[in-house]
């Protein structure tokens, strides 16, 4: 079973707290899911760290939802959550080699816990 699709993974060792490695697991995996099932090859994970941020991108080379769509799904809520609780910012872009979701999450931030208690 063999393809043409094809995946990129360029991820810098980082030494985060569980607390921040959750979500961003999370966010990861809701947006692969999502480039793999609405986007097209190639696929591409990168993860960096400068100045203080890790810089998380997932990308594909579809075009992204229409521009009046608005993300209303599960992985769409679980995504911005977990920016939340991070700290970060969350960007898309729409480029012409594809659609991209940008998540810059400053390292010295504590995730912020959302008790499941209230």
């Amino acid at each position: 079973m063999g393809g043409a699709d094809s995946a990129e993974v360029d991820i810098a060792s980082v030494d985060a707290p569980t607390d921040m490695a959750i979500p961003l697991a999370l966010v990861v995996n809701e947006l692969l899911t999502n480039a793999v099932k609405y986007g097209r090859s190639p696929y591409r994970v990168t993860l960096s760290g400068h100045d203080g941020r890790l810089v998380l991108t997932v990308s594909d080379g579809g075009l992204g939802p229409a521009t009046d769509e608005s993300p209303t799904g599960l992985g769409s809520h679980i995504v911005r959550t977990a920016a939340r609780q991070l700290g970060a910012t969350l960007e898309t872009m729409r480029r012409p080699g594809g659609y991209s979701v940008e998540l810059n999450v400053p390292l010295h931030a504590a995730p912020k816990n959302e008790s499941l208690d209230r």
